[in-house]
C-alpha cells in the first residue's frame, strides 16, 4: 500500500492496520512560469520509509 496523504499522522495507524505492507513516499512538484508557458518537474520517490530505524534513536 502506498498512501498519497499529506503529513505523517496517518503512518502509525496504517502500520497497525496493514503490518509490513505500507510503503512511504515523497512527491515533489515544481513549476516554473516562463512567459506563456509552464514547465513542470515532478519527482516521486518510494520505499519502506525507514521503518527499520523509526523510533530507535537514542539521545546521549
Amino acid at each position: 500500500m502506498l498512501p498519497f496523504l499529506n503529513g505523517m499522522a496517518h503512518t502509525e495507524r496504517l502500520d497497525q492496520e496493514f503490518p509490513g505492507r505500507v510503503l512511504g513516499g515523497l512527491v515533489k512538484f515544481v513549476a516554473t512560469m516562463d512567459g506563456d508557458s509552464v514547465r513542470q518537474l515532478t519527482d516521486l520517490t518510494t520505499g519502506d520509509a525507514g521503518r527499520a530505524q523509526r523510533g530507535r534513536r537514542s539521545r546521549t
